[in-house]
């Protein structure tokens, strides 16, 4: 298998829901005493190029990462980077998970995403023990699988793509072959009916992806999908047990009664794993990534935030001030519309609003949002507990995240600026990088200029300076509204203008690093708060 990989490189991608934090913050809200992230030793099996350890490793320094991939060639490329780096605590391997001599003998995290519906059967039950053997008693395991009912229809297309490969062409051909042939297939299928409609859709996406992805998801020999149970029951017999899914917004059972389902609809299932998988019919899932521990399963339940960061990344529809009598309307990272009628959410959210890419002490947003709730004279008295129910429902809906460690990101660009050094590296070879929130993200020219500049070292004003500097030489060339700069005194006005908007969208992106460590920053409780703001604003309003 690893000849294919070789021969085309799957993408290394990153994931939330695969870093090291979002395991633990999952694990301790349901139960299980983790071990804290920052010191953790964390295997990731089928890592790739190293995509996902790298920024952790960055990250967590005091902590150790391990990566096995059965593919030399990408193993090569990572170390490669590593080695750029001058990371010490990530080693990049490349072997068989089943015979190749690993660091530790134990690991608090293991991540396992993209490798175990794309191996036989055999390979399966090797990983399942070796994570059974090599996780600690409190780890966490994230296993990521193509699930039913939701991949039937992408199996479709796969029969398809499969009928007509000949797998003794080499790679490029055959992904060449295979667009041709999904093309043919839109064009059969028409737009008629509502099984055409359902595919033409898939196959649109199909097309937009990577040919890495379009290869090793369709045209490899195996891809196997599972229903939940029959893995939750394939994992029990090697002594791992289901916790819950990475994704918030996948632990359906949790977030039943946010569903608009009615409760006869939700009866009559023999376990919370049947009514999960029920679910999974309802909502077609397609894919999950599931958290595995070695307690004995049990109904999850959802532990308090207290130990939690908040964060959303969200905006408030329309401007003016915040009307407590009126439904607001916001709008997430995805484009989603969502509604607030009560005081208490229009309070959260625009609080979340304000602090992003930074993320809160969940106590300090308790304090925040208690005194909006006083300023606007709500007599409800302690919010606690509505605060923590109306945040649950954020994070299951996957509006809001929580994190036991808050991300080193900064919501304006300061005048000591500084970017993580794997972002310097990305934006060097390519537009999209990884942000602070362990998460993809595209750039323009501009910012990775502003970047290649920032990871030279370069305070704001040394920047501002190099910059107009080489755009008077003609070394460096700025289209403003696509025509571009040409050099005089207001054309220098607009380029620290342009300068400023592109540091802007660098930190709102969660690319900007503060320049001092939390110790060293100035206390919270010294800095005004979003309410204090607010209030102020408000107040002179109505003077």
């Amino acid at each position: 298998m690893h000849d294919s990989y070789d021969e085309l490189p799957f993408e290394s991608k990153v994931s939330r829901t695969r870093h090291v934090d979002r395991l633990a913050t999952v694990g301790t809200l349901l139960g299980v005493a983790v071990s804290p992230p920052h010191s953790a030793t964390v295997l990731e099996i089928g890592c790739s190029t190293g995509g996902n350890l790298i920024p952790m490793a960055l990250e967590f320094p005091d902590a150790h990462f391990v990566g096995i991939d059965l593919s030399p060639a990408q193993i090569a490329i990572g170390r490669d980077r590593v080695q750029r780096l001058g990371l010490r605590n990530l080693d990049l391997i490349a072997g068989d998970i089943s015979t190749v001599e690993l660091p530790h003998e134990a690991y608090d995290y293991i991540v396992c995403h993209g490798v175990f519906s794309w191996v036989p059967e055999a390979v399966r039950g090797a990983i399942l023990s070796v994570v059974s053997r090599l996780l600690t008693l409190d780890g966490i395991a994230c296993i990521s699988f193509n699930c039913q009912p939701g991949w039937a229809i992408r199996g479709i297309v796969r029969r398809v793509l499969l009928r007509k490969d000949d797998p003794k062409n080499d790679v490029p051909r055959r992904v060449r072959q295979g667009r041709e042939v999904l093309r043919n297939f839109q064009e059969a299928l028409g737009h008629d009916r509502f099984y055409s409609l359902t595919l033409q859709k898939e196959l649109e996406r199909i097309q937009s992806e990577s040919d890495s992805y379009l290869f090793h998801e369709f045209l490899e020999r195996e891809n196997e999908p599972f229903y939940l149970t029959n893995f939750v029951n394939l994992c029990a017999s090697h002594e791992l047990f289901y916790l819950g899914d990475a994704r918030w917004g996948r632990n359906f059972y949790l977030r039943k009664d946010l569903l608009d389902l009615s409760e006869e609809a939700l009866k009559g299932h023999h376990s919370w794993l049947d009514c999960e998988e029920y679910l999974d019919d309802v909502f077609n899932t397609g894919f999950r990534e599931a958290l595995l521990t070695k307690h004995l399963p049990r109904v999850p339940t959802m532990g308090s935030l207290d130990r939690c960061f908040m964060a959303a990344q969200i905006k408030r529809v329309g401007e003016g001030p915040l009307r407590l009598d009126a439904v607001e309307e916001f709008v997430d990272s995805r484009g989603r519309p969502h509604t607030a009628s009560e005081p208490l959410e229009k309070i959260v959210l625009m609080n979340l609003a304000a602090a992003w890419p930074e993320a809160k002490p969940f106590e300090l947003l308790k304090r925040e949002v208690q005194h909006g709730m006083d300023f606007f004279r709500d007599e409800r008295g302690e919010i606690g507990e509505a605060l923590e129910g109306y945040l649950k429902t954020l994070l299951l809906r996957d509006i809001a995240d929580a994190s036991l460690t808050a991300p080193r990101v900064v919501r304006e660009p300061k005048d000591d600026l500084l970017v993580s050094p794997w972002v310097a590296v990305q934006s060097s070879e390519s537009s999209v990088v990884t942000n602070g929130w362990h998460d993809t993200v595209e750039i323009g020219d501009l910012e990775r200029r502003l970047i290649s500049g920032i990871g030279d070292g370069s305070s704001r004003a040394e920047l501002e300076a190099r910059l107009e500097r080489e755009v008077h030489e003609g070394s460096l060339v700025i289209a403003e509204e696509g025509i571009p700069m040409s050099v005089s005194p207001e054309r220098d006005e607009n380029l620290k203008i342009l300068i400023t908007d592109g540091l802007t969208t660098l930190a709102q992106a969660g690319l900007l690093l503060p320049s001092v460590s939390p110790s060293q920053s100035e206390p919270t409780s010294q800095k005004e708060s979003f309410m204090g703001k607010l209030r102020r604003k408000l107040l002179k309003q109505h003077e």
